[in-house]
């Protein structure tokens, strides 16, 4: 209809009228894109919010993860602490081994699996977050559990190879029925299970880890590598938080 009407103008060579039908036209194509961009942005907005929403539940995912690994990596420092001491001691078990036995079987752990990242990678991939009071702390936050992930990786300690080696299969049979369970993807270890073989079988394994004049070296530098990292899964477990409390404002902040 417009078209139609600006034909007879132009055949009435009534100017005036064609130009107020072009500005008409100019400003309707103008309003249209104008809205229809708010459209897009706005529902870019929504997208944004339910990914914030998700990242909130990965990265928290994460932390529960980080902070119940820290957790058993003091459990893991004070076996290595009493084994270490029974070693430095160079006296043999007196009534029971078994202790020993299990003190170093603990003090051998190694477990830290990489953050899950299925999220981040996909909000990334679409340049978000765009705020940088958001995207500053969610970086840190994932480029620390890489860097965590990737020390573990390389890690392939000494201390642990040469005590297994002096566990006889039963023995490590029994220390893993009894003494470790995986809760919530999180490897935990109970020091004071009952590991049901006998005395003579024990004495046996603490002779031969009393008699490796190398292993209380490598179990110190092992059990050092673990204090410095149940540090950094602490800075790791803040950093998490840290994310946490900036996705929370971004969210409330957009309502």
């Amino acid at each position: 209809m417009l078209l139609h009407r600006i034909t007879q103008h132009v055949k009435a060579q009534n100017w005036f009228a064609v130009g107020i039908d072009f500005v008409i036209v100019v400003v309707g194509v103008f309003v249209g894109l104008q809205v229809q961009e708010w459209n897009t942005e706005r529902k870019f907005d929504a997208q944004e919010r339910s990914s914030l929403a998700e990242l909130r539940e990965e990265i928290a995912g994460n932390s529960a993860y980080n902070e119940g690994r820290r957790k058993q990596m003091s459990l893991i420092i004070e076996a290595g602490e009493r084994a270490a001491a029974a070693l430095e001691a160079k006296e043999a078990c007196l009534e029971s081994c078994k202790s020993l036995i299990v003190d170093v079987f603990i003090a051998s752990q190694v477990m830290f699996n990489p953050a899950s990242t299925t999220v981040y990678d996909e909000m990334k991939r679409q340049g978000l977050p765009r705020s940088e009071a958001v995207k500053t702390p969610v970086e840190r936050f994932y480029a620390a559990n890489t860097g965590m992930a990737a020390a573990f990786e390389n890690s392939r300690p000494e201390y642990r190879v040469r005590v297994r080696g002096h566990l006889t299969i039963p023995a490590q049979r029994t220390l893993w029925r009894a003494c470790t369970a995986v809760v919530g993807g999180v490897e935990e270890f109970d020091p004071g299970c009952n590991i049901e073989f006998g005395e003579e079988e024990a004495n046996e394994i603490a002779h031969a880890i009393h008699g490796d004049t190398q292993l209380l070296r490598h179990l110190n530098y092992w059990i050092g590598m673990n204090i410095l990292w149940e540090a950094l899964l602490e800075d790791l477990v803040n950093y998490g938080e840290s994310a946490i409390v900036a996705i929370d404002a971004e969210l409330d902040g957009a309502h």
